[in-house]
């Protein structure tokens, strides 16, 4: 995915700690030139049906964070069992979506330090 979409890809990092669970932690930070009606919930009713069968969203809420407007969601990965925090935000024709993910079992403790990360987050106007 990555090789097929290099020019999207902002940032992809793995804690090279592996969890219990076996899971790799990481955050990727994706941007995607839109057109100006698009929204983030728009954006994220577009790739929703575009999820593979074992993944579901099981939160969608609008945050604010530091500098920006966004629109999170919880999403959950069956097997393996994963969990991440996705946080999309539209800055003039482009959508920034940072994803936070890791194991089911250490999201509730990670998540926290996956907020107060994406308030750091500064886009390109």
């Amino acid at each position: 995915m990555i090789e097929q979409n290099r020019s999207a890809f902002i940032i992809w990092a793995f804690d090279s700690e592996i969890g219990a669970g076996d899971a790799l932690t990481n955050v990727n930070l994706v941007k995607e030139r839109v057109l100006s009606a698009v929204n983030p919930e728009s954006y994220v009713d577009a790739i929703e049906s575009q999820l593979p069968s074992d993944f579901s969203i099981t939160q969608r809420q609008k945050v604010k964070l530091d500098q920006y407007e966004a629109l999170r969601l919880i999403i959950e990965m069956r097997e393996p069992s994963i969990k991440e925090a996705m946080y999309i935000i539209k800055s003039g024709n482009t959508i920034w979506v940072v994803t936070y993910a890791t194991g089911a079992d250490e999201f509730d403790s990670r998540l926290p330090t996956f907020e107060q990360s994406a308030n750091t987050l500064r886009v390109e106007p």
